[in-house]
Order: structure tokens, then sequence, then C-alpha cells
């Protein structure tokens, strides 16, 4: 694999914590350019597809932009970080960190939207769960490699070029999360209160339509999209596609409908992990010149 021509960054996680709100946001600011599809997938399953696939996504990126790569999948497949420490160590990663008994409970909901057959039940999914894509796969286990594992990872293999920011800050300030990542990738600071769209996409009980989302996962039918509709048809269908899941953040609730048995599991399995969580924003008193409030940022 060769490193990519132009300047971009990359926001690698965590599944669930808001990538979609940052794609149909981050696409608004005049200096980054994003793809017309949100995950490259690239530094992951996509591998095999080439870098001359990779830059064909960013065809048009102007010099005075930057690019961006959001794809939640890097979080959990371990490959990721070894590809993307051999590109991209000196490029900006960013992880949306989202509290482990609500990423487990979310992730959980997502993927029996488009598992074929018998839904999986929930401790085999903490155990084990494979996703298949057309020509690889993703295996992960969130009892044996937790979220506190994979951020040490990250944390390790990027030190001062990895920004971590909590989800909770996602749903307490909207701007002030997109200023803060605004500013850690070395853009000029473009949202105001007016010009943002603040809609929380994949909450864990957002309505869905299995059809659909298989649809939007399966690469043929996406290279198809793309052979057929101009760039900007095709970001128009995904944010078509997005808000039919949409809720407004006001009425996000973090375990609706979830049975107590699982709620307890989850709680019971990631109590040290939320732990570990706790001390990283806590502890993050100066991070990167980066705007306050610093107890959700390291």
């Amino acid at each position: 694999m060769n490193k990519p021509y132009f300047n971009f960054f990359i926001i690698a996680g965590m599944p669930r914590a808001g990538t979609t709100f940052l794609y149909h946001n981050l696409q608004k600011h005049p200096q980054i350019f994003l793809p017309y599809r949100k995950e490259t997938n690239y530094f992951s399953f996509n591998s095999y597809k080439g870098l001359e696939w990779f830059e064909d996504l960013y065809k048009g990126i102007k010099d005075d932009q930057i690019g961006g790569d959001i794809s939640p999948f890097y979080f959990l497949d371990e490959r990721s970080i070894v590809h993307l420490k051999e590109l991209c160590g000196d490029r900006k990663i960013i992880i949306v960190v989202r509290d482990p008994v609500e990423f487990s409970i979310s992730a959980y909901s997502q993927v029996n939207t488009y598992s074929p057959g018998k839904l999986v039940d929930f401790p085999g999914f903490l155990e084990y769960f494979k996703i298949d894509f057309d020509k690889s796969s993703i295996e992960f286990s969130l009892k044996n490699r937790g979220v506190d594992v994979i951020i040490d990872s990250y944390r390790k293999a990027f030190e001062r070029n990895l920004l971590l920011i909590n989800f909770e800050l996602l749903r307490k300030d909207s701007l002030l999360f997109l200023r803060n990542i605004e500013k850690f990738i070395g853009v000029p600071h473009y949202f105001n209160r007016g010009n943002f769209d603040n809609m929380l996409i994949n909450a864990s009980n957002r309505r869905n339509n299995k059809l659909l989302t298989k649809l939007m996962m399966n690469e043929k039918f996406i290279y198809f999209l793309n052979l057929c509709l101009p760039r900007k048809m095709l970001r128009l269908f995904r944010y078509w596609f997005d808000h039919l899941s949409a809720r407004n953040k006001s009425n996000d609730c973090q375990y609706n409908n979830i049975p107590s048995d699982i709620l307890l599991l989850a709680e019971d399995l990631f109590a040290r992990q939320r732990g570990y969580i706790s001390e990283i924003f806590k502890h993050s008193s100066v991070v990167n010149g980066l705007l306050e409030p610093v107890d959700y940022l390291y």
C-alpha cells in the first residue's frame, strides 16, 4: 500500500458514536472534502482495491482542502491500526468515544438489522461476531478485546496525532463538538448555531429499513449508484437514506426498550471499561490547545 498524495484526516470510530452526524456536517465545511460514500474502509477490508481506487474517491479535492475518511469500522478491525500507522502515522486520527454499555447495545441493535437468518443473541454477540463483506470480513469480540484495549492501541500508535472526544459532548453541545474537530484538524472555524444539522442519526432505537440498509452496504449497489448518479446526487441520496432513521437529539433516550437482562449483562461486563473511559476524560486538563470543556477531550 502506497501513501495517498493528498492531505487527509481519519475518523476511525467508534461505530454508533455520531460518525453519520459528522459526515453530513463536515462535508458542508468549505475546507473539507468528503467522498460521496461515507465509509471508504480502505485501511480495513477494502485495502485490496488499491490506492488508485481510494484516490479516485477524492477526485476533485482542491489544494486548500483537507480530505476526510470517516470509517468507523477501523475501530473494530485490528488490521486498520497497522495500515493506518504505516501509511498515516503523521495524519490526524479522531475517535469519538461512547459509553461501552451504550455502544454494545447500539451495535447489537445495528448488526441485527442486516444479519441474515435468525437474530444472534446478545451474549453471543459480545463473545464473537463476524461481519461479511464482498471479499473480506471483520471479526471481533467486545468481551475479549474491549473498548479500553482498542483505545490503548490507538494511543500508543498515534500519540499526539490522536484526538479522543467524548460522545457526551455531542449530546451536550453539538456546535462545540464540531468546533473542536475543526481546530484539531487545522481548518478555520466555519460552523455556527445556524448552519449545521443538529440531528442524531444512529441512535439505539433508530427507525430502520432492513432492505435499504443491506443495499447501502452492498459494494455492487454503491458502484452502480456511482456510475449512474452525479456526486451531488449521491450525497443527497445518502442524506435521504440516513434521515429516514433520524431523530431529533432532544428525543434521545439512552436505553429505550432495552430488556433489563441485556442492560444488566452489559453493565456488569463493561464496568471496568467505563472506569477506564472516565479516567481518560477526567484528567484531560490540557488537550492540544482545544476548546473547553476539556472533560470531554483527550
